[in-house]
């Protein structure tokens, strides 16, 4: 077991989904609130029956599959800073620990695989000049923080903790990298999703220099930082509460919920700042939602009984 199936554990604490209707979703009118923003979308989902990387416009229209790969699981998309490129995970179904990245162009075509060590390589994110993905990886007995070239060359550790470090992000100055991890809490490794040791840090981009920013006995989570690097975007889990959409300064400072559900998780920055994508299950079933960066206008943009997640927008 490691820390990737803490993804799992999320998804069965937080969501249930029973069924999965092919062709069955419902047809819906764009808000007209958001006919007018720009860039794309990219998601994974089930609608297929099993999970592909999809990509539509931020009302909701026009959702194309990109992976087209049934015999296998593709999710937790990175776009690259140009938006040319999709770094996701893929591993046989059911197999968390066969997670290695892939990347491919933007509409699907020249999918290769990076990493190849059997060991869970994921939750990739590339840095601002796009030469870069860091990501975490199992292949040393737990979880930590790696970085390596776009070509999967030059793969370096960052981290050496016993306990996870995982979860992590790239600052758009290029000097920090945010991730999570248990270990001002916990001496022993847990793969335990939502306990209450998870905090958020950074670090610098040679693994150096890390400063706790949350230190408040919830679960925190998936930081993303925003496009002025001013502020980060958080999962927060609270025991007896739920799962909510929060932010904070980059400092750990004026910490807010807001999404104030208890059942929204995993989010991404809008690239002018002003906007946040999540998942959701407030629905019949796992939906993606945008809202303004203060939490207001809640707006759900996918629709259908299947699960759509882990949204990323790109220029």
């Amino acid at each position: 077991m490691n820390i990737f199936n803490d993804y799992y554990h999320k998804k069965s604490v937080l969501l249930i989904i029973t069924f999965i209707i092919i062709g069955c979703s419902s047809s819906f009118t764009p808000d007209e609130s958001l006919i007018n923003l720009t860039g794309i979308i990219y998601f994974n989902s089930n609608r297929t029956g099993d999970q592909e990387i999809y990509r539509m416009n931020p009302d909701g229209t026009d959702i194309v599959n990109l992976t087209h790969s049934p015999s296998t699981q593709d999710e937790l998309c990175a776009v690259s800073p140009d938006g040319n490129k999709i770094a996701f995970m893929r591993c046989n179904p059911y197999d968390w620990d066969s997670y290695e990245i892939w990347i491919m162009d933007n509409d699907g075509s020249n999918q290769k695989q990076l990493t190849f060590n059997g060991k869970a390589d994921g939750h990739n994110d590339f840095s601002p000049d796009g030469k870069k993905i860091v990501f975490a990886s199992w292949r040393d007995g737990n979880d930590e923080i790696y970085t390596m070239n776009i070509d999967g060359s030059n793969q370096k550790r960052l981290t050496n903790n016993q306990v996870p470090d995982n979860d992590p992000d790239w600052s758009p100055d290029g000097n920090y990298i945010a991730f999570k991890s248990t270990r001002d809490h916990s001496n022993t490794y847990s793969n335990v999703m939502l306990d209450n040791d998870y905090e958020i840090y950074i670090m610098d981009t040679t693994g150096n220099n890390i400063v706790i920013l949350t230190n408040d006995g919830y679960s925190d989570h998936d930081p993303d930082w925003s496009p002025d690097g001013s502020k980060f975007a958080f999962l927060r889990y609270i025991d007896g509460e739920g799962a909510d959409v929060w932010t904070m300064d980059t400092d750990g400072n004026n910490q807010v919920n807001l999404s104030n559900s208890g059942n929204s998780w995993y989010t991404s920055w809008g690239k002018d700042g002003t906007k946040l994508i999540f998942c959701t299950n407030r629905t019949e079933n796992v939906d993606i939602f945008i809202m303004n960066t203060n939490g207001d206008n809640q707006i759900r943009i996918t629709y259908g009984l299947f699960s759509d997640e882990y949204p990323a927008w790109s220029n």
